[in-house]
């Protein structure tokens, strides 16, 4: 089962689902966070926040991209909470330094609309795209992959991946620019 199955499972009330997604993201959310903090203790209370952040705003993934990643940034953002909070307490100056926590505001309606009017359109330009240059797109645009990674999943070299990406998204501003002026026009 695909990880948007699955969360489309959670969000329809299996909440059995979600411990599946645990299963398979729990080794990557330590990693990130013990690299960050490198506390074991500290790690522990951070992964068991990170999982509760991300069950709470599920209903807010995006199926297009990385589960993972996805929930490897709750895991960031409290390890830098964290950090900074950990550096104030000591009275760190350097703790003004560290980036502060911006909790995302939760969408309205028209914000919602908007959002899902552009992941739509998002989607309809790249089915425009040769399958090679849309996945390539969507690998390091969407889920924010490197090269190498890409090379890794895909089995091509990082130069026809990175031919892909930029061929694709030439292709996909072309696009935008003809639709920009098909509106204004």
């Amino acid at each position: 089962m695909s990880d948007a199955e699955a969360v489309a499972r959670v969000l329809g009330g299996d909440v059995d689902e979600f411990a599946e997604l645990e299963h398979r993201y729990d080794e990557k959310v330590r990693a990130c966070l013990y690299a960050m903090v490198g506390i074991p203790d500290i790690v522990e209370g951070l992964v068991q926040d990170t999982w509760v952040q991300a069950f709470e705003k599920l209903p807010r993934y995006n199926p297009s991209c990385s589960f993972g990643r996805w929930v490897c940034g709750f895991a960031r953002k409290l390890a830098w909470e964290h950090r900074r909070d950990f550096a104030r307490h000591c009275d760190d100056p350097s703790a003004d330094n560290l980036p502060p926590s911006e909790e995302p505001s939760v969408p309205g309606p028209d914000e919602e609309f908007e959002e899902r009017l552009a992941q739509d359109r998002a989607e309809k330009l790249l089915g425009l795209l040769a399958p090679a240059q849309a996945e390539a797109v969507r690998m390091r645009v969407c889920e924010g992959m490197s090269y190498l990674e890409m090379q890794v999943l895909t089995g091509r070299t990082e130069r026809a991946m990175r031919n892909a990406v930029y061929h694709g998204l030439e292709r996909l501003r072309a696009e935008m620019r003809e639709g920009q002026g098909e509106t204004k026009g």
